[in-house]
């Protein structure tokens, strides 16, 4: 074995000693068994090759003592014959990985960083199928790369906040698999990769299923280079598993997520940084956070959705008859709440009023009692809303609301199933119900149900999307905070000029100002009665108490 040789058994080493302690903790067991097969089974012939290198370079390298080397791996293997996981752990952790460890450092000091090795004859290998890309990255020069303690390379690159890392400093490849495991999907054959970085997680997720099929974008030249000079992945480019596309501008990843074939999306978080352009950039991490949320959250909506289904008495598509060819006043929460909240004192016939829950508490206490509240909040801080609350105004819960809020509730409470959620789909369409369209907001889907249940006219209040005089909400409730000014973006205000919002807030308006221009021909007006924070492109502004007189 050579000096490369030793240095990458070490690695590999230290990746399966990470998957005996992981599967130790998680109970695999089975798992913990196949892969002390393969570390033991390396790990004494990379002593053997250790202790002759130290004999060659003195006290250069660091030679563990072949006593200590000896009651390590007794150690694990008598943890492993008598079943005690929870100590085999231990002794990965304790005993195995910090030797591993010190063995990498002196022989990177002995070798000069050997983990960073690039190969132009690796990165020819790897575009041999793929001409156009070749010609692309032909004059592209690669970045330089760093060491990580695991001996796998790492990069650094640096925009106007500082430098970042795009990989881990201590073991890229654990961490990209714990990537992929959160991304994978069994039924999933076709994943769409923004940011290829070093390609530790392309890897990962490939190696998940040999049916995975992959498409990867990626803006910055250079990166490709230098992914495609680091790892061989010729094997899944001639195997058709693997595509990259160099995307300057994002049209090609836009065209991809236009056409007919489904995808799984992964996107590489700490890859964003490094999309040079801004709205291309702008709109990936936008995507990111609202399906990061999801991804985090998807056990809770789970659990919540079952709970829901039978805490909830009805549906919502029942309250058709209440709703139709009515004024519906939905009432957010923002802070120009409070510049027309007297004008729900006197309503005309015939008006609705559908308030979130956030703004519930506040109503009540000016004596104002709307005819709905509506959650769609999955965690369980919203609770809060409505705890100590005896009026019984009916609740619109949102299938994967928290579960708590309708099993509690004094009231009666109505299932609303919404669309782009496979249970809720289901569900919906096994016993005939419409699914509504969500739009990430609670005041969204409020305008949804209202629409979808026949409300001739639907007026907006308190939804400033905006940081007015501030303020993220109205004062009073029980979530008024201050906007986090840092962060804010500026776009047009309700009364002209521009006014800071945040990237999410503006998600909303593009989700309200699409809405109303697909519901454009419908039978429905829609109004922005907030007197305040952004405008909404496409909706109909006007104070309040002229939007409730307009025929």
């Amino acid at each position: 074995m050579n000096e490369k040789g030793l240095y990458d058994t070490g690695r590999v080493l230290l990746v399966l000693a990470e998957h005996v302690s992981r599967n130790c903790r998680k109970q695999d067991y089975e798992g913990v068994q196949y892969g002390m097969q393969g570390l033991i089974g390396q790990l004494g012939n990379w002593v053997q090759q250790v202790l002759e290198q130290g004999q060659e370079y003195g006290t250069s390298v660091y030679v563990p003592d072949q006593n200590s080397i000896t009651a390590t791996i007794a150690q694990l293997m008598e943890a492993q014959q008598a079943g005690d996981y929870v100590l085999l752990a231990d002794y990965v952790e304790l005993s195995l990985k910090p030797l591993l460890l010190q063995v990498q450092q002196s022989l990177r000091e002995i070798y000069g960083n050997p983990g960073c090795l690039m190969s132009e004859q690796t990165c020819a290998g790897n575009l041999l199928q793929d001409t156009k890309l070749a010609r692309e990255l032909r004059e592209v020069k690669a970045y330089s790369l760093e060491e990580t303690n695991s001996g796998y390379a790492t990069i650094s690159l640096a925009d106007e906040k500082g430098s970042y890392y795009l990989h881990s400093n201590i073991n890229p490849v654990i961490e990209a698999e714990m990537l992929a495991e959160q991304y994978f999907q069994p039924e999933a054959e076709r994943y769409i990769v923004i940011g290829c970085g070093l390609g530790y997680h392309v890897r990962a997720l490939l190696d998940m299923g040999e049916y995975i099929q992959m498409d990867v974008y990626e803006s910055d030249a250079r990166m490709l280079k230098t992914m495609l000079g680091y790892w061989d992945f010729s094997g899944y480019f001639t195997a058709g598993r693997l595509r990259l596309h160099y995307d300057v501008d994002g049209s090609l990843l836009a065209r991809d997520l236009a056409g007919q074939q489904s995808a799984r999306i992964m996107v590489h978080a700490p890859s964003m940084r490094n999309i040079s352009n801004p709205q291309v950039r702008q709109e990936v991490t936008q995507y990111y956070n609202k399906e990061s949320g999801i991804r985090r959250m998807a056990s809770l909506l789970e659990s919540n959705f079952y709970q829901n289904h039978r805490n909830c008495r009805d549906n919502v598509d029942r309250l058709q008859e209440e709703i139709q060819g009515k004024t519906v006043v939905v009432v957010g929460a923002g802070p120009s709440f409070t510049r027309n909240a007297e004008c729900l004192r006197h309503l005309p016939e015939n008006t609705i009023v559908i308030a979130v829950t956030t703004i519930y508490r506040k109503l009540l206490s000016m004596g104002i009692q709307p005819d709905y509240v509506i959650h769609s909040d999955p965690q369980k801080k919203t609770l809060s809303h409505l705890e100590g609350i005896s009026e019984q105004v009916p609740l619109l819960v949102l299938s994967t609301a928290y579960e708590g809020c309708a099993r509690t509730y004094p009231g009666r409470s109505y299932a609303i199933y919404q669309k782009d959620y496979e249970l809720a789909e289901e569900y919906a369409r096994i016993h005939a119900y419409r699914t509504y369209e969500t739009g990430g907001s609670v005041a969204t889907v409020a305008l949804d149900v209202a629409v979808q249940n026949g409300a001739s006219k639907v007026i907006l209040m308190g939804l400033d999307l905006a940081f007015t005089d501030g303020l993220a909400h109205a004062k009073g409730v029980s979530r008024q905070a201050t906007g986090d000014l840092s962060q804010a973006v500026q776009v047009p205000g309700y009364n002209g000029g521009s006014v800071a919002t945040s990237l999410l807030f503006s998600d909303f308006i593009k989700w309200f100002s699409d809405y109303a221009r697909r519901h454009a021909e419908g039978n429905c007006k829609i109004i922005n009665a907030t007197e305040g924070g952004a405008a909404i492109p496409g909706i109909l502004q006007m104070p309040l108490k002229d939007a409730l007189n307009l025929s």
